[in-house]
């Protein structure tokens, strides 16, 4: 895929382009963590190294998700609010869900020590949970798996929001430890995901794929250029860099009156246009711009900004002035399996 810099946001100035990029993929299984030493403790852990806090890292499609593991005893019904932009609110203005997880589903767990001695690592030797509905009378066992030191968790196949409460021992070059904790979390029915890739490979083969998709502006069809992506379900990520106004049709442009509502459409069923900021130049700067060894410096002359409506289309304003200009497009667009950054050059001429 050709490399991109994208503008900054409202940048009036945006970013020369680059020659090389490379785009990388995350591993997105935790690596087992090193097994400690059984024998020899070092001088330097303290006493209260031996039994030190933790937190377990579940790995979920928006990052590592924290389960902080206190006293076993202190294990509360359900877990305090957490910190301010995390959580979103459910229909209880009292509860907040920390994250989002699938059910029927292998998820990666990794241990984090909070401790004193620089370097010291932890190991999950024991792993228990349940998932408690709210409403539910009954918990429901959540599966747990342990492999030299690698950990998955299988949640109930259902659509619910409850408690996730976990207890866990685990070792460190200190000593020992345990404890518990719980958060709150939203489970989906596996069936969401029908069809999907299960891994960041699959995900990507499919966003290989849809490079050949073309949406439309009115009359006007592009590549959908995307650029950017992350498993709706599964996780996993990558983003390209490429110059910017890559893939720019020079010959190609779309003839409107002024203020004219531009229509941009999706091409596919399985393709979902979300929201678009459009950055709007005028063409003999861009032009300017571009060429090898210029200096000219590029001024944004209107942004737009607008979401798809319910018909999943996208109406972006055409300047009041008439003029030739280049609209520079950045999108949000979903599939079933994928969440996409998007990108596409048009022209643009206001008769």
């Amino acid at each position: 895929m050709i490399s991109l810099l994208l503008a900054a946001c409202g940048s009036t100035t945006p970013t020369r382009p680059i020659t090389t990029a490379t785009a990388t993929l995350p591993v997105i299984t935790l690596a087992p963590t090193a097994t400690p030493a059984a024998t020899e403790v070092p001088a330097t852990c303290r006493p209260q190294d031996a039994n030190t806090t933790a937190t377990l890292d579940i790995r979920t499609t928006a990052g590592l998700q924290a389960l902080e593991l206190g006293p076993i005893d202190e294990l509360a019904t359900l877990p305090p609010a957490p910190t301010a932009g995390a959580p979103r609110p459910t229909a209880d203005p009292d509860l907040f869900v920390e994250a989002t997880l699938l059910g029927a589903t292998d998820i990666d767990v990794g241990i984090s020590i909070d401790s004193t001695f620089e370097g010291d690592l932890g190991m999950i030797t024991a792993l228990t949970a349940e998932f408690v509905p709210i409403g539910a009378a009954v918990a429901v066992q959540v599966e747990v798996e342990i492999d030299r030191g690698a950990v998955t968790i299988r949640l109930p196949d259902m659509d619910a929001t409850g408690s996730l409460r976990a207890t866990a021992s685990w070792t460190t070059s200190c000593g020992t430890g345990e404890g518990a904790g719980a958060i709150t979390v939203t489970l989906l029915d596996s069936s969401v995901a029908a069809g999907c890739p299960t891994t960041s490979d699959g995900l990507l083969a499919q966003v290989m794929a849809l490079q050949a998709t073309k949406v439309a502006y009115d009359t006007l069809q592009v590549p959908i250029g995307a650029y950017g992506w992350s498993g709706r379900w599964v996780p996993g990520e990558a983003v390209d860099d490429f110059p910017q106004f890559s893939g720019w049709d020079r010959d190609a442009a779309l003839v409107v009156a002024p203020r004219a509502s531009i229509a941009l459409r999706e091409s596919t069923e399985d393709l979902s246009l979300l929201s678009v900021r459009a950055g709007i130049y005028l063409r003999a700067e861009v032009e300017a711009y571009i060429e090898p060894g210029s200096s000219t410096e590029l001024n944004v002359f209107d942004v737009q900004r607008r979401s798809a409506g319910p018909l999943g289309r996208i109406g972006i304003p055409a300047p009041l002035e008439p003029g030739r200009y280049v609209f520079e497009v950045q999108g949000d667009a979903q599939t079933a399996c994928l969440n996409l950054d998007t990108y596409q050059v048009i022209s643009v001429e206001v008769r």
